[in-house]
């Protein structure tokens, strides 16, 4: 299976979000963290936390930090504490 790029996704995420698509939004930027891409996990531990796509769940979102973290995404690291 081809996966696409860390910038095709971004781009791909950012045009869901800015047409307001929650649904496809939220349905890529899972797969996108599923598949290992760091800002993604990031991203989707926001959301997790801000609540304001998804219910908002503390647990979920210090897991998803905790991925992008271990992978060595900074601001994640930072979100931690």
């Amino acid at each position: 299976m081809l996966l696409p790029t860390q910038s095709a996704v971004q781009q791909i995420l950012s045009r869901y979000k800015e047409e307001k698509n929650k649904e496809l939004y939220l349905k890529y930027l899972k797969l996108a963290a599923e598949t290992g891409i760091i800002e993604a996990q990031h991203n989707l531990g926001c959301e997790y936390y801000e609540g304001k796509i998804v219910t908002k769940d503390e647990v979920k979102a210090l897991a998803w930090f905790m991925h992008a973290a271990a992978n060595g995404y900074v601001e994640s690291k930072v979100s931690i504490g």
